[in-house]
């Protein structure tokens, strides 16, 4: 099946890597953000610039197809 003719563009991507930041004291929210907006920085130039759709939040990039 070609990959245009799917829903999921990606097929070809060799790792999907999920960040996820979790933690549970709120002081630590500036924190714990930053550094996930930096990991995720710093895996941007790994990556093709896209996003699965499932795996964003509503702050996210606007990177998904």
């Amino acid at each position: 099946v070609p990959t245009e003719a799917t829903a999921y563009p990606a097929r070809k991507a060799e790792w999907v890597v999920n960040l996820v930041g979790r933690w549970e004291d709120p002081s630590q929210d500036e924190e714990i953000i930053s550094w996930t907006r930096q990991a995720y920085a710093g895996m941007k130039g790994y990556g093709d610039g896209t996003a699965y759709s499932n795996s964003c939040q509503d702050d996210a990039p606007s990177t998904t197809q």
